[in-house]
């Protein structure tokens, strides 16, 4: 269960709203994310590796995963874990994509009747989809300019 879902189900307290309270700017602590950012959206695997190694003793650590998995950030690493493993966690296992034969983590595919899942990540059916439409824009552009002939044939 995400921290969203679980809000949801939290009973609100009722009262006076509470307004938070935060130290002084001298006071908080600089998070080591906030030091070197390019670290943790890099895709070379030593930095991923260095990045996870600096999350895995952060205060922060939960509520930065917490963050990446409320707002759907599938990109660096949050929280100690990369896009894909915070996917894995999330939707609880990985499948095969017909498309780019990678194994990639449920979350990055469509669900669907039949089987549950659908045959291909959601990139490839992108990448897919456009192709698709690429090859239709030239019979759809020769469609509206025949009803835009027949239009002015009409009004004329």
């Amino acid at each position: 269960m995400t921290a969203r879902q679980l809000r949801r189900v939290t009973p609100v307290a009722s009262g006076p709203p509470m307004t938070p309270t935060y130290p002084a700017p001298a006071q908080r602590p600089v998070n080591p994310c906030r030091r070197d950012p390019d670290l943790f959206f890099s895709d070379d695997p030593d930095d991923i590796e260095a990045a996870k190694n600096i999350c895995g003793g952060c205060p922060s650590r939960l509520a930065c995963l917490t963050y990446a998995n409320d707002h759907e950030l599938y990109h660096g690493v949050w929280g100690g874990l990369t896009g894909d493993e915070r996917l894995h966690q999330i939707s609880g296992g990985s499948k095969q994509c017909h498309g780019c034969q990678m194994v990639r983590p449920l979350g990055l595919f469509h669900r669907n009747a039949r089987d549950g899942y659908s045959s291909q990540c959601k990139t490839c059916e992108k990448r897919r989809d456009a192709e698709r439409n690429a090859l239709r824009k030239p019979q759809l552009d020769a469609y509206k300019r025949a009803a835009r002939q027949r239009k002015r044939e009409a009004a004329a």
